[in-house]
């Protein structure tokens, strides 16, 4: 093969051009220091660092960088393989011709020895044949003083991309303008037909390896003429240029088959521009053609392969050709297109491959890098730069039309990144939190695209158009609520910002916010809560920060049976309910505490002013919590129908006051009814369905004492109003009235059959006054009952009222003595005499004897025999309830009589000082009670009387030899509402009312007497 020296500018070769623009725009440090080792026979190459620096900033300098910063051992490791290379004289030659291809400025001592070791090459090897093993030594260092001749070294130049800012690549030259190798001699011929039968004679078995002639020659063109032979072809260009293109690898592929598969010259390699070599620095043969290459390496078994770049077979050439790191190509060169949809070149290499378009330059991908590529390469696309050192460290990055791959050759981590991502780091990675590596770039959970780590940020990329950037702490809690809680917030639709109306950092969602803030909880809120937050100044206001995440729940509607969804985030003291689409409602403080989920419903409103009524309001599904504004006053749970009532009455026009407690029911018949609203001044009452109406004052106790709604008077059916006379209030109940009682400052339920009486006889400024109690009697149950009024009373049988007054009189009536055993040790008859102590309120008494006769053991006798009359009335009160003390005394010898008298005396002496004392006292403190306590009274004091006298009884009878003659006494009861009937005329015929008869059975001293009395009371019109 024929070296030239360093031709001129206009006829360089493209391949030369496209090999020196690569070694110039070198982007990979271990080509270029091996390219050097490789010129400068570098076997003190590991002296290089101890070179004089040239001018900072120079090419040269940046060079001398690099090497500084290369392990010893890796440059002494070099300088060892160049030297052994040199020692083939065919690399000697192609060596020492890049010498001059590189246009290096080379000295005497380089010119030197380039003379020195090519005659050395030819005195000791042959033609054509390998060195043998130690026929070439390196010359010894002391011959060439590498330092000294300070060698010009060659500039580390970055790799020109088309995503370099201003870097256009330089345009390929016509391929057939020269040729800088030379095969063989160039001999001008007068015809296509004497150079090409010129070139079979010179062919040393030609009738092989070439075969027969399959055509004859062909015209082509342009200068051109082939003849195509069974195993080969031969090309001829006028004047002087013929080439042979054979087998000489018979029986296997060869390059020709190889050429003639792929078209031959109308093919993708076009013409020939050399016949087949030999592979520089491997066992190979390859044929060099217009717009490329095809090589075919041993074992000859293996195919044959091309390369139509001439981009790519000079940056292959550039870092070693066949025996450089990338070794052979061991496929054919593959078309893909780029991200822009134009066809691309790629060629598969033993340890890489290399990627071509006029758009994206030409550049090696490295072995380790194509899985992770090939993972991702309709995103990356074609590489854009060779990869680089990046930052101080071992990793290094290698840039692709979409993104790009940082990755480590000691620990294979490889980082791609790609489309928005690797746009939106590479414009923020000068910004805090974004320096240093970006992580590889991974799924986002959900489904929702793509996410990068960096130091202290996350990149998330929908796969489309947006870009989000957020904190990692934020970042965490999104991919949680993806992940951990099945939540979609959905992807971010702007960055995280600082919020200034919120107080903290906030990343905004289609479905959620995230908040964060330093030395707090990241928590997450809806869009409706957090701008309810915001509207309540955020972190800084009222509310606080919250301390949990926003709930979802149902909530099955009590009203309509459907479960609704709601959202809940909970703060120190207040919780946002996001209800949807009817907004976001807020409770806190005592509206909150108020407030039950599961009674309540969820809120309608959010906390509203109520200036009307002094006060805020929060509306729910069924009530209304409602806080006064006077200081410390607790909010109140009321039903919406009555607090809309309430506030419809207005507190202060209504008399009421503002609430003093949550609604609660009303019972009747053991159902609720309806509700109730205690206030200040009063109660507000409700019927189901009806209107409410207040009850002020004495009306409101007087309803209460009587069971509300659950007495016969029902619920209030009209506001009070009062009469001309100005002392008389009137409030109208379903089933009854209640009206001003006598003492101006108290209130007395009345039945309608009452009031009628009461109403026709003029009201309070009649004959009977004002009422002084409530009916004597349930009038729900009972069809006979009373009414005492300050001048009487109004009677009430089967449904007919009238009215009586106060000369009645109450009576207790002896109607039958049975003797049914006399008294023990008595021959004759019995002597019987009844002694009475009768009892009434206040403790007013009297007492009474009556003489019943002799009676006989087994005898009885009919009596109609009044034992007492007492007044109904004491002052002005009718009195509820009665009694009486019974004792019978047998008489001996007839002076019982002042026995019994004396006994009376002591008696009723010994009972008025009791009842004074302490039952009347009973009696009066339960006067204005429920009738059941009262009756409890009556009871108690009934018993102490009892006891009383029963002592003094006792007491007395130990002052006869014989007490025999006297009788324990026995307390009886009455009471005016428990007569069965009333029975009479108008109220002129006087009224006689008679209780059932009862009997009183005394068994002592061997006596057993039984009497039967009857109650009666004389009502007097």
């Amino acid at each position: 093969m024929a070296i030239r020296r360093r031709p001129a500018p206009e006829r360089l070769h493209p391949a030369e051009r496209a090999l020196s623009e690569h070694l110039r725009a070198q982007a990979s440090q271990d080509a270029a220091l091996g390219k050097l080792a490789l010129l400068r026979a570098a076997a003190h190459l590991a002296d290089a660092r101890r070179f004089p620096l040239p001018a900072k900033g120079s090419a040269e300098f940046r060079f001398h960088e690099q090497l500084r910063k290369v392990e010893r051992s890796r440059l002494e490791r070099m300088a060892r393989n160049a030297a052994r290379k040199l020692s083939d004289r065919r690399w000697m030659a192609t060596t020492f011709g890049e010498l001059a291809k590189l246009d290096l400025q080379t000295d005497a001592p380089v010119e030197r020895l380039a003379a020195k070791l090519r005659l050395d090459a030819r005195k000791r090897l042959p033609s054509r044949r390998r060195p043998a093993k130690g026929d070439f030594k390196a010359p010894d260092p002391a011959e060439v003083n590498i330092r000294a001749a300070q060698l010009p070294v060659l500039p580390l130049v970055p790799a020109l991309t088309a995503h370099s800012p201003g870097a256009i690549l330089e345009a390929v030259a016509d391929p057939r303008d020269s040729l800088l190798l030379d095969p063989v001699a160039r001999q001008s011929f007068v015809s296509a037909m004497g150079a090409i039968s010129a070139k079979v004679n010179s062919i040393k078995g030609a009738a092989v390896v070439l075969g027969d002639p399959d055509t004859g020659i062909r015209t082509l063109g342009d200068g051109w003429y082939a003849r195509q032979y069974e195993k080969g072809a031969i090309y001829h260009k006028r004047p002087d240029l013929t080439l042979a293109l054979y087998n000489e690898t018979l029986g296997y592929d060869s390059v020709p088959q190889k050429y003639r598969a792929l078209n031959s010259h109308e093919g993708p390699l076009g013409f020939p521009l050399t016949e087949v070599i030999d592979v520089p620095f491997e066992r190979g043969r390859m044929a060099l053609f217009d717009h490329g290459l095809i090589l075919h390496r041993f074992p000859w078994t293996l195919p044959a392969t091309y390369i139509a770049s001439w981009s790519i077979v000079g940056y292959w050439m550039s870092v070693g050709g066949a025996a450089g790191s990338m070794g052979f190509p061991i496929e054919d060169q593959h078309v893909r297109p780029t991200l822009a949809g134009e066809p691309g070149i790629w060629v598969q290499f033993n340890n890489g491959r290399i990627y071509d378009h006029p758009d994206t330059g030409t550049h090696l991908l490295e072995w380790g890098l194509t899985v992770t590529w090939g993972l991702h390469a309709d995103a990356l696309g074609f590489p854009t730069s060779d990869a680089r050192a990046f930052g101080q460290g071992a990793w290094r990055r290698q840039t692709f039309e979409g993104g790009a791959i940082h990755f480590r050759r000691d620990t294979f981590e490889q980082r791609p990144i790609w489309g928005r991502l690797w746009e939106t780091w590479w414009a923020h990675r000068e910004e805090p939190g974004f320096g240093g590596l970006p992580g590889a770039q991974e799924p986002l959970p959900g489904g929702h695209g793509w996410k990068v780590h960096t130091p202290n940020w996350v990149l998330m990329w929908d796969g489309a158009d947006a870009v989000a950037i957020v904190h990692y702490e934020t970042y965490d809690k999104w991919a949680s609520l993806v992940v951990g809680s099945g939540e979609d917030p959905g992807f971010p639709i702007a960055n995280e910002v600082l919020h200034r109306a919120a107080g903290c950092a906030a990343l905004l969602c289609p479905n959620a916010v995230i908040v964060r803030h330093e030395g707090l909880t990241t928590r997450w809120l809806s869009p409706a809560a957090f701008d309810k937050w915001v509207a309540w100044q955020g972190r800084e206001g009222l509310l606080g920060w919250p301390t949990e995440d926003f709930k979802r729940s149902v909530f099955a509607s009590a009203l309509s049976g459907q479960k609704e969804p709601y959202q809940a985030a909970t703060f120190e003291d207040a919780v946002i309910y996001d209800r949807g689409g009817m907004g976001a409602f807020l409770l806190l403080g005592p509206w909150l505490a108020a407030h039950s989920l599961h009674q309540h419903g969820l809120p309608l409103t959010d906390l509203q002013e109520l200036p009307e009524v002094l006060g805020a309001a929060a509306r729910f599904q069924r009530v209304v919590i409602f806080q006064a504004a006077e200081g410390g006053a607790a909010a109140r749970v009321i039903a919406k129908g009555l607090f809309d009532r309430w506030k419809a009455l207005g507190p202060v026009a209504s008399g009421l006051g503002w609430p003093i407690a949550d609604d609660w029911p009303v019972w009747r018949d053991g159902a609720q009814a309806g509700l109730e609203l205690r206030c200040q001044h009063g109660t507000l009452y409700q019927a189901d369905g009806q209107a409410g109406y207040a009850l002020l004052g004495a009306f409101d106790d007087a309803y209460r004492r009587l069971g509300k709604a659950d007495s016969f008077l029902g619920f209030p059916t009209a506001a009070p109003f009062t009469r001309d006379d100005g002392d008389t209030t009137i409030v109208t109940c379903e089933q009854g009235t209640l009206v001003t009682g006598a003492y101006l400052t108290d209130a007395v339920a009345m039945t309608p059959e009452v009031y009628g009486v009461w109403h026709s006889l003029g009201y309070g400024n009649g004959t009977l006054g004002r009422p002084t109690h409530d009916p004597l009697g349930d009038p729900r149950y009972a069809t006979n009952y009373g009414q005492p009024f300050q001048g009487g009373m109004v009677a009430v049988n089967d449904g007919a009222a009238s009215a009586h007054y106060l000369n009645s009189e109450v009576l207790l009536r002896l109607e039958r003595l049975d003797v049914w055993r006399q008294t023990s040790g008595e021959s004759g008859r019995d002597d019987i005499t009844l002694s009475t102590v009768a009892i009434w309120a206040n403790g007013h008494s009297t007492s009474h004897s009556t003489d019943l006769g002799h009676h006989g053991g087994g005898t009885g006798q009919a009596f109609d025999r009044v034992l007492f009359r007492m007044p109904m009335h004491a002052g002005t009160h009718w009195p509820r309830s009665y009694a009486a003390l019974l004792s019978p005394v047998e008489r001996d010898d007839g002076g019982v009589d002042g026995v019994a008298a004396m006994l009376l005396d002591v008696a009723e002496e010994a009972v008025e000082r009791a009842a004074k004392e302490a039952a009347s006292a009973a009696i009066q403190a339960y006067l204005g009670a429920v009738p059941p306590l009262a009756w409890i009274a009556d009871y108690l004091a009934g018993e102490l009387i009892e006891e009383i006298v029963g002592e003094v009884f006792e007491w007395f009878a130990d002052l006869f030899d014989d007490p025999d003659d006297i009788f324990d006494p026995r307390l009886i009861h009455f009471g005016i509402f428990r007569f069965d009937r009333i029975s009479g005329g108008g109220p002129s015929d006087p009224l006689s009312t008679r209780g059932d008869a009862f009997g009183v059975t005394f068994e002592q001293h061997g006596a057993h007497w039984s009497f039967t009395l009857r109650w009666e009371v004389d009502l007097k019109s």
